[in-house]
């Protein structure tokens, strides 16, 4: 913005601030901390520019930062007239090193009691300036930010230096290469010799026949024989040919070894280059950064300053409390260290990593003398077609994502969907195309913005037809992401309606159209949408969940008090029945001999919240992908509600295969086949016994329809 402008240094600095630093983007991305008020950019300004001999020059910034930022070339202004200024007295600085010429120094007026002192910091040609106020000890922090300044700084001009530098080695290795071609293209070129060629024609002799005339069987072969050789020594002159332009190529790359290294070199200097021109803008952004770090740090410093009497005591206090709640947060500490440790000890190592849980249930089947675990039944195997699984993927991608690209939010099975595709009047299927080409279209908007607008605006059951054919046309020339089949269905809309594709051309065209959408970005910002929300939600469930542990445990405390006092107090001490030790429970000897054992209360039904039933109906709708039940040791994934068929469970095999769970005795044989010592399917087996009832319930449904 400053660079190649014109006018006083203050015009400047209110422009800057006012167009650049001032608007919305600007504070949203650097914060209002990091804005600079016009002192500052003054200062900065000074820092980075030539200094101006009037105020008709033009602002130049100096060449490190040209280079740095990709600056247009402008020539430096005229240097203006410096007076000479009085002899100065030597200051010795604290660390004791000598000041280098051009290096930022601080000048510090005396501390007063009536108020703080001012900083200010400022070099040779008045490049850098800065003010700040504080007490002794923020004069400290400021003279120890400022050396850290310098030194930047330092490390700043060097590094520019260093890049002018590699970048005049290029430019004169270029100036090198140009001499070197243009003597190059004053030598004559090389050209094919051919004078020393072979003969590679047919003498007369073998051309000429001297046979019998009447033979035709040896008019024949001496004619075979011609072309024969013909044909061969055809090839043998090409083959020459190749040879002699082969080392004519050659010759011509041996020709200019030094115009090779010139070029081998300018590669190398520009790499480091740009190594050093890269180093420079880091070094500068470092700069900049430690000055904002100054500022703020001083700003920080002086109010902690001001506040440290008033806060002394406040502090001293807060001290005195966080160690009362280190100790009581340690001795807590170290009581669930000792009891997870019992724990531990007393609980088996399972569940484990199920791999790993194979070896380990084979090594102790053979210790016991049994068989090793059975393995997992995923009930029968279901031979499924691309078709079906097309529509299941279209199904469950528009109960997904159908309610945020424009859908009516109602749920569809793979039976309404192809009831969708065969009716008559096709408005279902209408819409389905629209809805996806909506959302597919955003994927060519950078590359032809006006024209996906204007078909955005005229999409509609009449024209959507039309508008696939050119989004398919667009998208094969563009990114040539469509196969072959679906560019063929989509291109018979030449001739054909899109009610006259068949049943499975319209499953391949909304599948296509569905890996489409999520591509586009209107998906990708649904998709994000959906984890952050489910990021907060999970945090709220979090929180719930320790709410009502931290209740019940405050509840079972009371409780527990008050047994004590009412034991203490000695209140109805007949009636007081005597509490069960751990000597008077049965152990496992006891219950594998026969010791009768008293049997435990049964527990009450759960009672369902319904705040917590919302945050997994909330959870669920905030799905971004086909919900799993689980997985087993096999990494066999499995499905229910799967499309909204909730008749089965749908198991998809790690090797693309399927199988299908449609029965009670079926889900109970996969249950019974579970290992509960595995993670994975002690998982697997949680999720199936949280939601049996629902899905024995919608197998007992399909098996009666199915029955009428």
């Amino acid at each position: 913005f400053v660079h190649g402008s014109h006018g006083a240094l203050e015009d400047v600095a209110a422009r800057c601030v006012e167009e650049v630093f001032a608007d919305a983007e600007a504070r949203a991305r650097w914060g209002t901390h990091d804005v600079m008020g016009e002192d500052d950019v003054q200062a900065y300004v000074r820092m980075v520019t030539f200094p101006k001999a009037s105020v008709s020059d033009r602002f130049v910034a100096r060449p490190g930062f040209q280079l740095a930022l990709r600056l247009p070339h402008y020539a430096a202004p005229p240097a203006p007239a410096v007076e000479e200024e009085p002899a100065r007295k030597k200051q010795r600085m604290t660390s004791g090193r000598k000041r280098m010429a051009g290096i930022p120094r601080m000048a510090t007026t005396s501390v007063s009691a009536s108020g703080p002192a001012n900083h200010r910091l400022v070099t040779r040609d008045g490049e850098l300036e800065a003010l700040a106020v504080g007490t002794s000890e923020t004069s400290a922090a400021f003279r120890s930010q400022t050396g850290k300044l310098e030194r930047a700084f330092e490390k700043m001009v060097k590094a520019t230096d260093e890049a002018e530098q590699a970048q005049k080695d290029v430019l004169d290795i270029e100036a090198e290469i140009e001499a070197v071609q243009i003597d190059q293209s004053k030598l004559p070129a090389p050209r094919l010799d051919l004078s020393d060629m072979p003969d590679f024609d047919l003498p007369y002799d073998v051309l000429t026949y001297t046979g019998d005339p009447d033979d035709r069987h040896a008019v024949l072969a001496h004619k075979k024989h011609i072309d024969h050789e013909t044909e061969r020594l055809k090839l043998a002159k090409e083959n020459w040919i190749s040879k002699k332009k082969k080392d004519l190529k050659r010759k011509s790359k041996k020709m200019a070894p030094e115009l090779k290294q010139l070029i081998n070199k300018l590669e190398a200097t520009k790499r480091i280059a740009a190594q050093k021109l890269e180093k420079a803008a880091k070094e500068s952004m470092h700069v900049d950064r430690i000055r904002s770090d100054m500022g703020m740090a001083i700003e920080r410093r002086t109010e902690q300053a001001i506040e440290r009497d008033v806060k002394k005591e406040a502090q001293r206090l807060e001290r005195e409390l966080q160690k009362r709640k280190r100790e009581d947060a340690r001795e807590e500490e170290r009581r669930i260290k000792e009891e997870r440790i019992a724990k531990e000890k007393a609980r088996p190592k399972f569940p484990m990593e199920d791999i790993k849980l194979i070896e380990v249930d084979k090594r102790m089947a053979q210790e016991d003398g049994r068989e090793p675990w059975p393995d997992v039944v995923s009930g029968t195997r279901w031979e499924t077609t691309n078709e079906m699984l097309q529509k299941i993927e279209i199904t469950e991608f528009l109960n997904t994502f159908g309610g945020d690209i424009g859908g009516d939010g109602k749920h569809m099975t793979v039976d309404t969907f192809e009831r969708a595709v065969d009716a008559f009047d096709a408005t279902q299927l209408s819409r389905m195309y629209i809805m996806l080409l909506h959302v597919a279209l955003d994927s060519l908007a950078s590359r032809y913005k006006s024209l996906v607008t204007l078909w955005s605006e005229c999409l509609d059951m009449g024209t959507y037809p039309e508008i696939l054919l050119q989004y398919a046309k667009s998208k094969f020339h563009a990114a040539g992401t469509v196969d072959e089949e679906t560019l063929r269905i989509v291109s018979s809309l030449q001739t054909r309606t899109v009610g006259e594709w068949s049943h499975s051309e319209h499953c391949h065209v909304l599948s296509w159209l569905v890996n489409e959408c999520l591509e586009s970005k209107t998906l990708h910002n649904i998709i994000d949408t959906r984890i952050n929300e489910r990021a907060a939600l999970s945090k709220e469930i979090t929180k719930a969940k320790r709410a009502a542990e931290l209740a019940k445990t405050e509840k079972d405390a009371a409780a527990a008090t008050q047994q004590a006092q009412d034991a203490q107090n000695g209140e109805n001490a007949d009636d007081i029945e005597p509490t069960e030790t751990a000597e008077d429970k049965p152990t496992d000897k006891d219950v594998d001999a026969g010791i009768a054992t008293v049997p435990s209360p049964e527990k009450p039904e759960k009672v369902i919240d319904p705040e917590e039933q919302r945050r997994k109906e909330k959870m669920f709708q905030l799905r971004t992908r086909a919900q799993t039940i689980g997985h087993d040791r096999n990494r066999t994934a499995y499905f229910w509600n799967l499309a909204q068929d909730s008749s089965c469970i749908y198991a998809h095999h790690s090797d693309d295969t399927w199988s299908k769970i449609s029965s009670e005795a079926e889900l109970a044989d996969t249950e019974k086949s579970l290992n509960l010592k595995g993670i994975r399917e002690l998982r697997l087996s949680k999720n199936i016994m949280a939601i049996r009832n629902d899905i024995v319930n919608g197998m007992n449904i399909a098996a009666e329809i199915a029955m009428f």
